[in-house]
């Protein structure tokens, strides 16, 4: 399938939910949960693309925690990429603040949020999408997985 230059393509990403047990008190009990992330329309030559989107921790009493973001399919918080049908691929990676300075992962590769203390949190993901990269249009995925260690 040869590659053509991107008109408009559809970018979502996917957040699985999981809960860590890290250093449980009983009897906190703390859950996260995630909207998905709509990239919306990209075209290479505007240059990068930024976006948002939100998980909120809740934990039944006060608790210390952190947040987590696995690195996806790649399999690495440093070299996200959602994949395209046919196989192609496009980087972008999840950062904690809006200047795009502080990668978030999984506590081995980038930093982990926090810690935070208390009984949630509503905390936004900062995207960027890199810009100049020749792909076939399509809609692009990957999935991660939200930890929340307390």
């Amino acid at each position: 399938m040869p590659v053509i230059p991107i008109r408009a393509i559809l970018l979502t990403i996917l957040l699985a939910l999981a809960s860590g047990h890290a250093n449980a008190a009983p009897p906190a009990f703390c859950s996260i949960a995630a909207s998905g992330v709509n990239f919306g329309a990209y075209l290479p030559d505007r240059g990068a693309l930024s976006f948002t989107g939100k998980l909120r921790v809740t934990c039944s009493t006060t608790a210390s925690f952190t947040v987590a973001l696995t690195g996806g399919m790649s399999g690495n918080p440093a070299l996200r990429q959602m994949r395209l049908p046919g196989g192609a691929m496009l980087r972008y990676q999840l950062y904690q603040d809006a200047a795009h300075t502080r990668v978030w992962g999984d506590g081995g590769m980038g930093a982990l949020a926090g810690p935070f203390i208390g009984t949630g949190a509503e905390l936004t993901v900062f995207g960027l999408l890199h810009g100049s990269q020749r792909v076939p249009a399509g809609a692009a995925t990957d999935l991660l997985t939200a930890i929340v260690n307390y």
